[in-house]
């Protein structure tokens, strides 16, 4: 067998590039190459039928990358970047079809889900520590002076207890030298963690012990644990703020003219730092993006926290030194604190029209990111390019009203025109982003003409010729019109008729239809593509879109290699 039969017959070359978002069961996204590194996702997002499940997560695959990917664009501003021949899945007149990526056309409608949330089960408390760098030194006595005794209760002497445990004899002897008013060495969070577990001391336990920590210098924590307030400063920095680095240390910066959101920065930071940021008025501001200069109108509050810790906090939740952020961390909470960094994102950089709720960012990645943090709250939104940037947008009424309720603002300007916002649509307006898959019309067709001697035609809630168009293909079915055809229907139909319940599971099902706006080929210069196989239903979902998977069709073990050496198939596998 020559190297281009190998290829043909074992590789995985349906693969999608470095940077795109990988939905996991909980609402979370993850880049694919960051899954891969961690290697330690269980499942995806998954379609199965009509709905959207978990499922597991089987081999994973990375192969050389092609020269040149495909672009796909939704009409609601969402994209994907796949390998021209990675199948997606496409909403048929008949039936869903898998067609790759090369034959896909503008106005070809393709699977996402209404909301990313499946698993909703409560996970662990999001302690502070988790998401800080393992660099970081814990300076809190207490909690030295319990490991100090659990050491010599194991070994009898900390010269014993450091060879053991695999740690410097002086380093660990001077971090231990509790109470002494000497400059010491300190042990870092992945120190400190490795000797827990040698100690056989739960981590998830000792943790909460922990409150005074430190790079450069020695900062107290007020609190521990992740709460809301914490992440509507971080929504705040992530849109009208910055972390600055100086020197070995940083400082956190936030900018805004609006004197009650400055208060509430400021109130934040005293109840978890137990300091007040220091904050001044300056003269309006010229900013420029894209090439566009832009010039405040009003003198705003500028508010520095130089403490050092914050900054590390910030950059751990993914706000990222100097400016910009990313919203892989914050999509792993739970959806209470997810809802308040929108909130911090709204209050900074948001504005409300007379039909919409928007945040501005100036990157698209960006952009994309609050639309799956959305997504994870069940708010349906549309991404635009702006002169400026790219702003975020509620798609319906429905959704401005769950934005209203559940994310809300502490701006009080912006507040007041959020409630101010009335619905303008009339009793015969459905949302037509809120369909079934058009193979519902087939359905239709069927319970039409089986019960045609017991229904009324005329006194159905639907008009015929709407029915008629849904049968034909014409028009998508809104899920509010065909709830009102069911509730016509079921009192007439068998309680076993197939068709009924067929039509029942998708107006239940939270999978919604996205129209391809654009398709375009683009280069790309990286050496590595990546897929994985999802177990039996084979596919999952890449920013939120259904893709097909990847499966290995070489013989037995052929993909059981190690993390360091690549199989046939391009695999790494979980049985290694």
């Amino acid at each position: 067998m020559t190297d281009e039969d190998v290829d043909t017959v074992y590789s995985c070359i349906l693969c999608v590039p470095k940077g795109e978002q990988i939905i996991l069961p909980n609402g979370s996204f993850q880049s694919v190459e960051n899954l891969f590194d961690e290697a330690s996702f269980e499942s995806v997002l998954s379609l199965n039928s009509h709905d959207f499940q978990a499922q597991p997560v089987e081999e994973i695959f990375l192969n050389p990358a092609p020269s040149k990917l495909m672009r796909i664009t939704l009409s609601n501003g969402n994209s994907l970047t796949l390998t021209p021949n990675h199948s997606v899945l496409v909403d048929g007149k008949e039936n869903l079809k898998w067609l790759e990526a090369l034959d896909l056309k503008i106005d070809d409608w393709l699977i996402c889900p209404l909301t990313t949330t499946i698993d909703e089960g409560r996970g662990k408390d999001p302690y502070v520590v988790d998401f800080l760098s393992p660099e970081i030194k814990i300076y809190d006595e207490d909690v030295l002076s319990f490991l100090k005794k659990s050491i010599l209760r194991k070994y009898g002497t900390i010269g014993k207890g450091a060879c053991q445990l695999g740690i410097d004899y002086q380093k660990l002897r001077q971090a231990l030298r509790i109470g002494q008013k000497i400059a010491r060495r300190r042990l870092s969070l992945k120190e400190v963690r490795s000797i827990c577990e040698k100690l056989a001391i739960s981590w998830d336990e000792f943790k909460t012990r922990i409150g005074e920590l430190g790079i450069g210098k020695r900062c107290r924590l007020n609190k521990n644990i992740l709460n809301e307030e914490l992440l509507h400063l971080a929504g705040l920095v992530a849109s009208d703020g910055c972390i600055i680095k100086r020197g070995k240390s940083s400082y956190v910066q936030f900018t805004n003219a609006e004197k009650a959101l400055v208060d509430r920065f400021s109130q934040i930071v005293y109840t978890w730092l137990g300091v007040y940021p220091k904050t001044y008025e300056a003269e309006p501001t010229i900013s420029v993006s894209k090439g566009v200069e832009v010039r405040g109108k009003q003198k705003v509050f500028v508010c520095h926290v130089h403490n050092p810790l914050l900054g590390q906090i910030l950059m751990g939740l993914g706000i990222k030194k100097n400016k910009g952020w990313s919203g892989e961390k914050i999509s792993s909470l739970s959806p209470d604190l997810v809802a308040s960094f929108i909130r911090g994102l709204f209050d900074g950089d948001g504005h409300v029209t007379k039909d919409h709720i928007l945040i501005s960012t100036g990157d698209y990645k960006e952009a994309q990111h609050i639309h799956l943090l959305l997504k994870k709250l069940g708010i349906s939104s549309y991404i635009t390019e702006t002169t400026r940037g790219y702003q975020v947008g509620t798609r319906s009424y429905n959704d401005l009203e769950k934005f209203r309720s559940f994310i809300s603002s502490h701006h009080p300007a912006k507040l007041q025109k959020m409630h101010q916002v009335v619905s303008h649509r009339d009793i015969n307006h459905v949302i037509r982003t809120n369909t079934v898959p058009r193979l519902c019309g087939k359905s239709i067709e069927n319970l039409i003409e089986r019960y045609q001697e017991k229904l009324q035609i005329t006194k159905l809630s639907i008009d015929y010729k709407t029915i008629k168009n849904w049968v034909a293909g014409k028009h998508r079915i809104s899920r509010e019109k065909l709830k009102l055809l069911l509730d016509d229907l079921k009192d007439i139909v068998d309680s076993y008729d197939q068709d009924y319940k067929e039509l029942l599971a998708w107006y239940n099902s939270r999978a919604s239809f996205e129209r391809i706006k654009k398709i375009e080929t683009i280069k790309y210069a990286e050496e590595e593509v990546y897929n994985f196989s999802v177990k039996e239903t084979h596919n999952y979902l890449v920013n939120g879109i259904v893709v097909k998977n990847c499966q290995s069709y070489a013989p037995n073990h052929v993909c059981i290699v190690t993390p360091q050496r690549l199989g046939l198939c391009g695999a790494y596998t979980w049985l290694d």
